[in-house]
């Protein structure tokens, strides 16, 4: 039985079990050679997947990151966009007294090239 240093508190820690429990040693003693390579290749397979496993999840992370900024992004500016067109539509219906019809045609001039700027924009931002 292997023994395990004490922990400050004086609990010896958890021993993992499994192919897990030889990650991080080169490999286990024992009397015979060929059982010790095995526990050797096991060991670095495990740490080797573990690494996998955090690289994948740190990239997972990165990605859901800057899609999350991007989303932000785009939401404040179409909500930006809302807003100026609601304070034009209001300043040029009540100052000059348009017809509504005409601030409408206007409305949807402006939205449409404010969400084209934005989409040209967010193509060449992937594009590099």
């Amino acid at each position: 039985m292997q023994q395990w240093p004490r922990h400050r508190l004086g609990h010896s820690p958890v021993r993992a079990s499994g192919p897990w429990s030889s990650c991080g040693s080169s490999s286990r003693s024992s009397s015979n050679s060929s059982s010790s390579s095995s526990s050797s290749s096991s060991c670095s397979s495990c740490c080797c997947s573990s690494r996998v496993v955090v690289v994948v999840v740190v990239v997972v992370v990165v990605v859901v990151v800057v899609v999350v900024v991007v989303v932000v992004v785009v939401v404040v500016v179409v909500v930006a966009a809302a807003v100026v067109v609601a304070v034009v539509f209001v300043f040029v219906v009540y100052v000059f007294k348009v017809q509504l019809h005409f601030v409408a045609i206007l409305m949807v001039t402006v939205i449409t090239v404010m969400v084209f700027m934005v989409v040209r924009c967010l193509l060449q931002q992937q594009h590099g």
